[in-house]
């Protein structure tokens, strides 16, 4: 308990100093930091400069969508036709191909809900 007391009694002692210095701090230099904000006056910005900033970032978000949407096409018509050539060759290997596939996805699923399920509940709880 004396260990307690004096740890307590230090802190506030430390504390005490740290308010200390900090107010010999502001006093010394208080006014020159104020008059130093005050001088600062921060450029506000044109209407017309925010504009074309917004028109600028909405033509770079058109051409990424148009670009990811052009890799999205040639992806599927890909991979679409491939599966018909698969079929067409080999209908027992595209079975077995949109089985495996379907088992990966129900796996994937399963999975991230498992992930989602454990995400929300608080670190703190006991999982009840």
């Amino acid at each position: 308990m004396n260990r307690d007391e004096d740890g307590k009694q230090g802190k506030k002692k430390r504390d005490i100093g740290d308010h200390q210095e900090e107010q010999q701090i502001k006093q010394m230099l208080g006014v020159h930091l104020e008059e130093w904000d005050r001088s600062i006056q921060p450029a506000v910005p044109s209407v017309e400069s925010i504009t074309n900033l917004v028109r600028e970032h909405k033509k770079e978000l058109n051409s990424r969508y148009r670009r990811e949407l052009v890799l999205f096409w040639l992806v599927s018509a890909f991979v679409l036709s491939g599966l018909l050539l698969l079929w067409l060759s080999s209908v027992m290997v595209f079975v077995v191909i949109q089985i495996l596939a379907f088992a990966a996805a129900a796996v994937f699923v399963f999975l991230f809900m498992i992930k989602g399920k454990e995400g929300r509940r608080p670190r703190w709880s006991d999982g009840k």
